[in-house]
């Protein structure tokens, strides 16, 4: 049966995912792909599920959906497995949290982004910035990914405006993921303790024998509330 979202704001936000139109450059390039190709790399597609779960707050049923619609290499339980890994009711112990925003593992060259976002491609991939706060030294800052932390002239240099050229950020991600796991451990906590064991993992049962179990990939936010 066919997910549906009520909120006006939810959908909103859904729809700006579908579209590449996130304001997160690796979100978008991957989405943008999606559309025009019906394919994307398995890294990049961890990254935009576990974004529109944890980052937007949006359901993992509608990601589900669309990945459906869209992708040529489509696999019902594939699919299905991956988007209930990201709404953390899976069984699939691949995770990559907040590390979209980390260029080195998903696109070191740039080269991804650049090609499928082509209004960044004028971006450098990074500059070293003043350290204003303690007034000594300087911090590396990834233009590319990060272009909302981009200095000005950079910005003009390569024309980038933001919300013209390219959106601005549609959500906190960081806040995002932190209500998330927060509704999330609070639910946990109601579990009885023969759902958990010892290391704090989820227990399943195995086949029809319930004292047969195993425990799951369980998130480290899930455990500990700290996030990555």
């Amino acid at each position: 049966r066919d997910h549906h979202l009520d909120d006006k704001d939810e959908l909103q936000l859904l729809q700006k995912w579908k579209d590449g139109m996130t304001g997160f450059p690796l979100i978008d390039a991957g989405m943008r792909q999606l559309v025009v190709e019906g394919w994307m790399p398995q890294k990049v597609r961890l990254a935009v599920s576990s974004f529109l779960v944890e980052g937007m707050g949006v359901s993992w049923k509608a990601g589900m959906q669309h990945f459906e619609q869209y992708l040529v290499d489509f696999d019902p339980s594939i699919n299905a497995n991956m988007w209930m890994n990201a709404g953390c009711v899976g069984f699939d112990p691949y995770y990559v949290g907040m590390n979209y925003k980390r260029r080195p593992y998903w696109d070191k060259e740039g080269s991804y982004v650049r090609h499928w976002c082509p209004e960044l491609k004028k971006m450098p991939d990074s500059i070293d910035a003043p350290e204003t706060e303690r007034g000594v030294g300087t911090f590396k800052i990834d233009c590319l990914y990060k272009p909302w932390s981009t200095p000005d002239d950079i910005m003009l240099q390569t024309d980038v405006v933001l919300g013209k050229t390219y959106p601005f950020r549609v959500c906190d991600d960081r806040l995002g993921r932190s209500k998330f796991f927060e509704t999330m451990r609070e639910r946990r906590s109601l579990w009885p303790s023969s759902m958990v064991d010892d290391r704090g993992r989820d227990l399943v049962p195995l086949g029809r024998q319930a004292e047969d179990k195993v425990g799951m990939f369980t998130p480290r936010a899930l455990l500990t509330g700290r996030l990555k």
